[in-house]
């Protein structure tokens, strides 16, 4: 099986099908999670877990540092929930063999054995790409494309983070254009439903639109993108579980004391 975004999006397709209750369940969790601990961080920064009359636009201006705060640490938080999101499907896929099923009782191991080593992994990752995007943007877009299938060889090989941002790399070597439209088909998508859900998911939870900015209101609409966010981890991080599978078939894996002595660079 070729790697193409064709083919790709295909098998995700498959697996979205077959696995759908797994999905959710795991995305449900981990968005969950890592969504209200960010949403209680943000607003003790931003507000004070106050009520407030300023409108948003002023309080984001007049928090100054706290609002650049409050979004690293929603990024740095929505990475770890993605990864481990991918960690839970590499892990369910690699317990079911070469079938595209995702174990519950597999990605549960995965993420007992790995949890420390995705953390740290992700904190590697989101250095290097926030240092490349400061750096006119493309240095940081090319290190998300090298590094795309990093946590699924991390996790399917059973390598140290710094190994599977190594493996990552020789695994999209001369496929970067491929990992780059699907990392751009998967933003569109998860817009597009961002969109749709919001929308449905704040008529039915908000009684009122976000005026007064009550801690109530703020809370309210967490609650509201919740769906949103659950159904984008699952739309965006899936298709690079399976681009690893695919790529790791044409590409044999490198021992690791090997790949300790190559250049990240």
């Amino acid at each position: 099986m070729k790697a193409s975004v064709i083919t790709v999006f295909c098998e995700s397709i498959k697996c979205y099908r077959k696995n759908f209750i797994v999905l959710l369940l795991f995305s449900s969790l981990f968005t969950v999670a890592v969504g209200f601990a960010t949403f209680y961080i943000r607003d003790a920064l931003l507000y004070g877990w106050g009520d407030t009359d300023i409108p948003y636009k002023e309080v984001m201006r007049e928090a100054g540092f706290n609002t650049r705060t409050a979004l690293f640490i929603l990024s740095l938080f929505a990475a770890l929930g993605a990864g481990l999101f991918s960690v839970a499907v590499t892990g369910g896929m690699s317990k079911a063999g070469d079938s595209l099923t995702v174990s519950a009782g597999g990605a549960l191991q995965a993420l007992r054995k790995n949890f420390l080593h995705v953390i740290l992994a992700n904190m590697l990752i989101f250095t290097f790409v926030v240092l490349g995007l400061l750096l006119l943007i493309i240095p940081g877009i090319r290190l998300m494309v090298r590094y795309a299938v990093a946590i699924p060889a991390m996790v399917a090989e059973d390598l140290t983070p710094r190994a599977a941002l190594k493996r990552s790399k020789a695994l999209v070597r001369g496929r970067g254009w491929t990992v780059f439209f699907i990392m751009v088909l998967t933003v569109i998508a998860s817009l597009i439903m961002w969109y749709i859900l919001r929308n449905a998911a704040m008529r039915l939870i908000l009684d009122t639109p976000l005026t007064t900015h009550t801690f109530r209101e703020r809370l309210l609409y967490a609650v509201s993108i919740m769906p949103t966010a659950i159904v984008g981890t699952i739309l965006s991080q899936t298709p690079f579980v399976i681009m690893y599978r695919i790529l790791a078939k044409e590409t044999p894996p490198v021992p690791d004391s090997q790949l300790d002595h190559r250049s990240l660079g």
